[in-house]
């Protein structure tokens, strides 16, 4: 009879490890008969082919019928095989002071916090419950975990239906090393175990990211067989992300240096993992997540988990004690009047990055943590940064960037009170936020730190680069350097190049760029722009073609069928931009794409500070990640103020895309060949 632990045991561990122990355990002839009975089929040939493919289910009734196999036998494979297949885990660190708490009280709190879970009737994981704990290392302990996952199939009557599968999960954590590694569990478990021990400890649970740089001094640069390289910042001629898989990588550097200005997303390597036993090592740098290719006992996964783990946690030590943040602090870098318009809470954050880019500066690192959260510089400097949707993919494992889940569109936006907008078809997210992938895959998060990344604007990268060469002596330069913000962790990287184009320069836009008009003109002209619109709402295709044979200059968009080829219509899933029409530049045909914003009547000029101004620069970057784009241009019938213009140019070289404007100037002349085209006099 097996017991109520024993039987648990055997749903947990994996099914290969159920058929080891039987294959080994029983004699060939005995264990034929046994397969043959429990499944009902005629005579078998092949009885380990037959053992393997067997379900759980049926695995046991041979064991329930076997008195030989012992409790002994059964805690020996699942000692074995309890970690499962690809056995891993992802790291995070503990910042700030812990609470002082005994192990055996946090046994207590942890089953009184899991009470409090609340989770959907019918929700893919729920019912997280505490199960044991074990010293297994010098300051570390493992928590274990079950719950329930959901599992859906079609019934026998075409039906569609589920059922929950019991699974086990892992946690270790060592307070004087400042880690928590959980066993490879999905985003939903994960991120209850964290804002647990959170509590419980009353400290930030952050994620770790595994850096190139980081990568080569654990693991080995010369370790390398295959890497994702990702690139937020690709322009329109660069590959956003691109995975390299060779046996022999590590020996190719110069394939490598092709991806010297991409940041690292995963990558697999050769893991010594004792002196008898090597594999394959996975990593997901974003997420910390660190798996091994080959089946492995407890003990051993343990002892080498341990041991990389606080070779990274020393790593990462040693980087922040390069130098110390009070002696940094001590400096009052915010002091400068530059920094005067800034509150306190704002300067302390902006103190951090710069202690960030200094540390950068002087040991060349690729990344850093912060003390803060995107969700709290996201809260706090939200004027100060441009947001980009970019997240994991749980069914990719790999980083991707988001659409909009209603209509597939790319251009969505995050509202200072945290409500996602999809510009296209309108719709807005709250608290829950879904994306598709590029593969289709939807990912649900109930917090922007989870998908969000910041990248500076032009003038916070600038008065942070100033003031540290200002105070350092050191060559800093705002013009090819950058960083952008993710969870915790501040990541650099380098500009590529782009370029902005006057229109004259483009082929199909000279003859409207050279033509001349009189300073009345240009004044009459400006002053009809008042009651044009940048682009109609709660149109049709049928609204759109009656206003392209009236009189009337509705809108922006209508401006523009001067040219061959763009015809206004109704905003939806597919569409990119609000203008976009062929144009040629340089000998090539290329999609030009134009973002429009009406005139304000009470302003000749349209300043980097205006809510619209921000923006159209918002929405500029959101369409740099569009590949179907060659020019993107900003639209407006007004002067551009020259620090947005050189704004502009500063996201242009960040994303390495080819831009123009269209400002008041250009503008009053397309009208002017609007009006005449269509003789409306």
């Amino acid at each position: 009879m097996i017991t109520k632990q024993s039987r648990t045991k055997l749903d947990l561990i994996r099914i290969e490890g159920i058929c080891r122990m039987l294959f080994d355990s029983i004699e060939y002839d005995t264990l034929k008969n046994k397969i043959e009975n429990v499944t009902g089929s005629g005579e078998i040939k092949d009885v380990k082919q037959a053992l393997f493919r067997m379900p759980r289910y049926q695995l046991i009734k041979i064991i329930e019928i076997t008195p030989s196999i012992t409790t002994s036998m059964i805690n020996e494979a699942y000692e074995q095989y309890r970690y499962g297949l690809k056995p891993g885990f992802t790291l995070f660190s503990i910042t700030g002071t812990c609470k002082n708490i005994k192990i055996s009280d946090v046994e207590d709190k942890l089953k009184e916090l899991l009470s409090e879970v609340k989770y959907a009737d019918e929700g893919n994981y729920k019912n997280l419950k505490y199960k044991d704990k074990v010293k297994i290392d010098e300051n570390v302990y493992e928590f274990c975990f079950v719950y329930l996952s959901k599992y859906s199939y079609i019934s026998e009557t075409e039906e569609p239906n589920f059922i929950y599968e019991l699974e086990e999960c892992f946690v270790w954590i060592s307070i004087m090393d400042k880690f928590i590694a959980i066993k490879s569990a999905p985003n939903a478990i994960i991120n209850i175990i964290k804002r647990i021990f959170s509590n419980i400890y009353n400290a930030h649970i952050c994620s770790v990211k595994l850096t190139k740089k980081l990568i080569n001094e654990i693991f080995g640069e010369n370790k390398m067989r295959k890497g994702t390289f990702y690139k937020p910042t690709a322009g329109i001629d660069e590959a956003e992300k691109v995975t390299v898989a060779d046996p022999y990588l590590s020996e190719k550097s110069s394939v490598r240096e092709r991806f010297e200005g991409y940041d690292i997303t995963s990558s697999h390597l050769n893991e010594e993992i004792d002196e008898n036993t090597t594999s394959t090592l996975g990593i997901n740098c974003n997420k910390g997540k660190i798996y091994i290719t080959k089946n492995l006992n407890a003990s051993l996964f343990r002892s080498w988990s341990v041991k990389r783990i606080k070779d990274i946690i020393s790593y990462l030590r040693k980087l922040e004690n390069t130098k110390d943040f009070e002696i940094f602090k001590a400096k009052n870098m915010t002091s400068d009047s530059i920094w005067g318009n800034y509150n306190s809470k704002q300067k302390m954050m902006i103190e951090n990055i710069m202690f960030s880019v200094f540390i950068h500066k002087l040991n060349g690192i690729d990344s850093f943590q912060l003390n803060y959260t995107v969700e709290d510089i996201f809260n706090t400097l939200f004027d100060s940064f441009y947001k980009r949707v970019s997240y994991n993919c749980e069914i990719c494992d790999d980083v991707c960037s988001g659409y909009c889940s209603n209509c597939g569109n790319s251009q969505i936006v995050l509202a200072k009170n945290g409500a996602l907008m999809c510009n296209s078809c309108g719709s807005v997210q709250k608290d829950n936020y879904t994306f598709q992938c590029d593969e289709g895959h939807e990912s649900t998060y109930n917090s922007i730190n989870e998908f969000i990344i910041l990248i500076p604007n032009g003038e916070l990268l600038r008065k942070i680069y100033e003031t540290i060469g200002n105070q350092f002596s050191i060559k800093m330069d705002s013009m090819n350097e950058s960083f952008y913000i993710q969870e915790n962790t501040i990541n650099f990287l380098s500009h590529t190049k782009g370029e902005y184009i006057p229109p004259e320069d483009i082929i199909e836009l000279k003859p409207i760029a050279n033509r001349e008009i009189s300073e009345a003109r240009y004044e009459e002209l400006l002053d009809k722009y008042i009651s044009i619109k940048e682009k109609c709402k709660k149109t049709s295709n049928k609204d759109c073609n009656k206003c392209l044979l009236s009189d009337r200059n509705s809108c922006i968009m209508k401006i523009f069928t001067v040219y061959d080829g763009f015809r206004p219509s109704p905003h939806h899933g597919q569409e990119f931009g609000d203008i976009n029409f062929e144009v040629t530049y340089k000998q090539q045909t290329l999609e030009l794409v134009g973002i429009a914003k009406s005139r304000n009547k009470d302003s000749e000029v349209l300043n980097l500070s205006d809510s619209s101004a921000r923006e159209l620069i918002q929405q500029f970057l959101s369409m740099t990640h569009d590949k179907r784009v060659g020019i993107i241009s900003a639209v407006c019938p007004m002067r551009f103020h020259e620090q947005l213009v050189q704004e502009l140019k500063y996201v242009s070289r960040l994303s390495g895309a080819k831009m123009t404007i269209f400002d008041d100037i250009f503008m009053t002349k397309l009208l002017d060949c609007f009006i005449e085209k269509n003789k409306l006099g």
